[in-house]
């Protein structure tokens, strides 16, 4: 029995690299099968829907693409912090003295 995967529902903080996602469009169009080629070393990115609307795929089916290794992977753009209560304990375990909420960095284990 498979485990059936579902697509990321929050493509705000993903993107793609455009030259792959152009890439991948110019082999269609050919016929050819898609291979990921080098980074550019400035590369522009895309936003996931930006990604939808060049390729005409849906946000599943690019997924779906992603994971069979036919279409380039999103990445995530940042690495950024999510909301805690502020008398949530920081990595030293003590409680900050702070009212409302402070940023923790995703990295950090939650206790």
């Amino acid at each position: 029995m498979t485990t059936r995967h579902t697509p990321p529902t929050d493509t705000r903080a993903s993107g793609y690299l455009e030259a792959e996602v152009d890439a991948w469009i110019h082999a269609r169009i050919k016929g050819e099968r898609w291979a990921p080629g080098a980074i550019p070393n400035h590369p522009t990115i895309i936003r996931p829907k930006e990604a939808q609307r060049r390729t005409g795929l849906s946000n599943f089916s690019l997924w779906s693409a992603e994971q069979a290794g036919t279409f380039p992977k999103r990445f995530r753009l940042t690495d950024a912090p999510r909301r805690v209560p502020a008398d949530a304990p920081d990595a030293s375990g003590r409680v900050p003295h702070r009212v409302g909420f402070m940023r923790r960095s995703v990295a950090q284990p939650a206790e």
